[in-house]
């Protein structure tokens, strides 16, 4: 009984954050320009943006820089999952196909016991 409430609040928690990133990305977008390069991202903030989506807050240097390597981080990530994920599918597959055309390898295993030592 105590595994089903915990299945259940993890099943729950795990919705609340996927619906709060969800809700970050999708209502909080905003850009900055800093030294004429635009940084595009979101996140929570209070305050509001103008008619093209500029935000009206700064961040600092280092915040940008994190921001930066976030995103190029899971740029990275996604698209070696979606060069991955179809490669490992595939592999399993073709493992669980050949398996069930061999035949038991049990039943053809030799004897681990050897004769013993030649001396002369």
């Amino acid at each position: 009984m105590r595994s089903k409430n915990v299945n259940k609040f993890i099943h729950l928690f795990l919705l609340a954050l996927f619906l709060s990133y969800y809700g970050s990305i999708t209502f909080f977008s905003h850009y900055h320009v800093v030294n004429g390069v635009t940084i595009v991202h979101s996140h929570f903030f209070c305050g509001h943006t103008d008619s093209d989506g500029g935000a009206n807050h700064t961040h600092s240097a280092k915040e940008l820089t994190l921001i930066a390597h976030l995103s190029n981080f899971i740029t990275l990530v996604s698209v070696a999952l979606v060069v991955s994920v179809p490669h490992l599918i595939h592999k399993i597959h073709y493992y669980i196909h050949n398996q069930e055309e061999e035949p038991d390898k049990q039943t053809f295993t030799l004897s681990p016991l050897r004769a013993p030592p030649f001396t002369v």
